[in-house]
């Protein structure tokens, strides 16, 4: 059975980061250990992460994903739709205090080495003819501490699909 597009989306997302991620990241960061790229479901609500787990990468459908557009294409006659599937890439660390580094550093840096990831690999293989769009309008989270030594960030991201067409009389 074919997967939706939309799955087809985050199984590639999913796989560009995990190898992206196994690189080296920018600049002379390093992790503790290289960090885990997971697709959703997310765990249960409660559920503690432990610190061998982090850091961890969920990529998850957003929400507000939607048809977009309606031009009309007057040589084919035809009306494209396109459709902006949004996700969100979900970043866990856990990183004790230690010689100045802190979780908040290792949260910044991963969230870094994501979006470079992605701009890099902005097409998806040939998924998206726009590219993935970061900054998309919808705002980007991050915990404001109350998870230390723990630290969270929800990266938002735009990827327009393949436009639809429907053919006019």
């Amino acid at each position: 059975m074919a997967q939706s597009p939309e799955a087809e989306v985050l199984t590639a997302l999913a796989a560009t980061l995990e190898t992206g991620l196994a690189g080296t990241p920018p600049g002379s960061w390093t992790y503790e250990r290289p960090p885990d790229v997971r697709r959703a479901p997310l765990p249960p609500p409660g559920t503690q992460m432990k610190p061998g787990e982090c850091p961890i990468v969920y990529v998850i459908p957003g929400a507000g994903s939607m048809l977009s557009g309606g031009h009309f294409n007057f040589a084919l006659q035809q009306v494209s739709y396109r459709y902006d599937f949004h996700v969100d890439i979900l970043g866990i660390v856990f990183r004790e205090a230690s010689a100045g580094v802190l979780a908040d550093d290792e949260r910044l840096n991963l969230r870094h080495h994501c979006a470079t990831i992605l701009m890099k690999n902005r097409h998806i293989g040939s998924l998206s003819k726009d590219g993935i769009i970061i900054g998309d309008g919808r705002a980007e989270r991050v915990d404001e501490g109350e998870y230390a030594p723990a630290a969270i960030f929800v990266l938002p991201i735009t990827i327009p699909l393949a436009q639809a067409y429907s053919t006019v009389p």
